[in-house]
This record gives structure tokens, sequence and C-alpha cells, in this order.
């Protein structure tokens, strides 16, 4: 990690390498450089927004750069060709990736969604064809979300949460009273949606999926929501973080508190 970062704007991480964007425009990446996936290219300026998958890291673009306007584009480095967005790939508006597939959610409210083909759940992970109207989309391990408007009866539109991919643990079991959702985040095994009150609901694994029945005591918000392999955090309307998992070294022999830190709280 470089020291004395400066102004930090958004942050993407997994497993094993983490990056920021500044405000600035520019990137920093840190951790795990086997397949160039931190190997920032020198010239990457105006970025706004950053995504990692496991051998990846990709950029998406505002402004101008080099006298050309970049407004949407993105850029990948690390990993092979299959992780490099495509040369006609349309404006995107934001980006996600996970370790099988890279996703961009285009300025006409669709998905475009990339990888190896020759990956035994990469065709899983291809979001269904028919999908209109998306708001947000998060890529988990295995299987992907995304929040989707429709029109609803009175004239009004609603949000609804659509998942997608390996349903091993029931991680695209969508609460069939899912309501309000503002955002939605894919894990490993599990997923988690953040409500207009400011609650929290999760599904798939129960020993991942199952929110403290404490997190939001009244008065008291969840403002935004991060959601890993084996772990999820809530930021709360009191400025601290709560998390809640299980502990990432009972999946990783020989591993201790001393390697991958405390709890959040």
């Amino acid at each position: 990690m470089t020291a004395g970062l400066g102004a930090v704007q958004s942050v993407s991480s997994v497993l094993y390498h983490t990056c920021v964007v500044l405000r600035s425009g520019t990137v920093e990446c840190w951790g795990l450089t086997t397949r160039g996936q931190t190997d920032v290219p020198a010239d990457l300026t105006g970025v706004r927004a950053i995504a990692v998958g496991f051998r990846h890291s990709c950029a998406l673009f505002s402004g101008i750069a080099d006298g050309q306007a970049v407004n949407g584009s993105v850029t990948c480095w690390g990993g092979d060709e299959t992780n490099q967005a495509p040369a006609d790939l349309p404006p995107a508006q934001a980006i996600d990736a996970g370790p099988i597939v890279t996703c961009a959610l285009l300025f006409n409210d669709t998905l475009r969604c990339w990888g190896d083909p020759q990956d035994s759940d990469f065709l899983a992970l291809i979001p269904p064809s028919d999908m209109r109207n998306v708001v947000a989309i998060s890529v988990g391990f295995s299987h992907a979300c995304a929040l989707v408007r429709y029109e609803a009866g009175d004239a009004s539109t609603v949000r609804v949460v659509e998942c997608w991919g390996d349903n091993s643990d029931g991680q695209t079991d969508v609460p069939a009273d899912l309501t309000d959702v503002v955002e939605v985040r894919a894990g490993g095994l599990h997923s988690c949606a953040r409500l207009v009150g400011g609650s929290v609901r999760c599904w798939g694994l129960p020993a991942l999926a199952t929110v403290p029945t404490d997190l939001t005591p009244p008065g008291v918000q969840a403002l935004a929501i991060a959601v890993g392999g084996y772990r999820s955090c809530a930021l709360l309307s009191t400025g601290t973080f709560s998390c809640w998992g299980e502990e990432v070294y009972d999946y990783i022999p020989g591993w201790t508190d001393a390697d991958v830190g405390p709890a959040c709280t």
C-alpha cells in the first residue's frame, strides 16, 4: 500500500488486492500482483470508479483524457485477454467485477458482461437477455444481482432485486417480500440488500446471511453495505461500521486473526 494516499473517492477490494480512486482521478492498487492486477497503467487519469476481480482491475472514466472525450469508457489491466473490456463496449455508467465476469451498466440501463467463456460458470453469470431498466449491478464470486426498475400499475415505479448464477446456498433466492431496496450486493454464498428505512436484509448461506438483530436499533440506519466472501459490513449513521459473518481463517488452514485482522465493530 502506498503511504499517504490522500483523499480517497472510492475503493474496491477482493481477496488478494485492493484499488482506490483518489479525488485527483488517479488510481492506486496494492496486494497480490501475479497477473498484473495491481500494475496501474502509468497514464491512467480521469477515473471516477474502480472494480477489481481476482486477476484483474477495471477503471471507469469520466471527463477528458489525451484530448479525447472518454466519459463512460472502461479500461482493464491484469489477467488475460478475456478480462479486458471489449473494444465495442458502449459508454458505461457503472462497473463491477468478480472472479469470473466483469459487468458494465450502460447508459441505456442494460448490462454488458464479459469474461472467460471456457469457465464452467461463465454462461450462468451472463444476465438474462431481456433484462432492462437496470439501476445497479453487483457481481459476486459465482452469482450476480441487479436492482431493476419496473413500472407499477398506479404509474409509479418500484425497484426489484433480481439475481442469477450459482444458487447452491440460496444466494439467488431473493425473498418474495423484499421491497423498498436502494442498494444490493452479491458476495460469495450470500447476497444483501439495504432498504429505504436503513435496515439490511440478507439471504443465502445462513452463517453469512444472518444479520445481527441489533444492527440498526431505533434512530440508527445503514448508509451503505459491503458484502464479501465470508463477511458483510454496514456503514451506520452513527459514523461507525458493524460487520458480521464467518472468520476467514476458519476456511484457510493455518490462518489466524494476526493474518486477517480483527472483526470490525
